[in-house]
């Protein structure tokens, strides 16, 4: 596959992927049966958690020999957590979870 043609699906599928999630991902998170201040709460730590996520997974990559590896690691990761969220609805779970996904997934723009 050309790297255009590659570029243009990764980011298309990313903006896609993220696009779903921001907007609607606290209404699931109500329509589960979690409260309007965890909630919060777990935006917030997701929010805290890209940062982290960021300085730690980039500062692992020594050379662009690692970034496609790294890529589809990471790709892989966000898949498995976001499956992760149909498996249980238990708050402990969820919470694990999204700050799996926000720790994971945002880490695939920089890379």
């Amino acid at each position: 596959m050309p790297a255009f043609s590659w570029l243009a699906l990764f980011f298309g599928a990313f903006y896609f992927v993220y696009g779903a999630y921001l907007p609607f991902w606290s209404l699931w998170l109500e329509g589960v049966g979690v409260s309007a201040e965890m909630i919060g709460l777990l935006l917030g730590a997701g929010m805290a958690i890209r940062v982290a996520g960021n300085l730690m997974v980039m500062g692992q990559i020594k050379g662009a020999g690692h970034l496609l590896p790294v890529t589809r690691l990471l790709s892989l990761l966000s898949l498995l957590a976001f499956l992760g969220f149909y498996l249980s609805h238990n708050l402990w779970w969820l919470v694990g979870l999204t700050l799996l996904a926000n720790f994971i997934y945002p880490t695939l723009m920089p890379v």
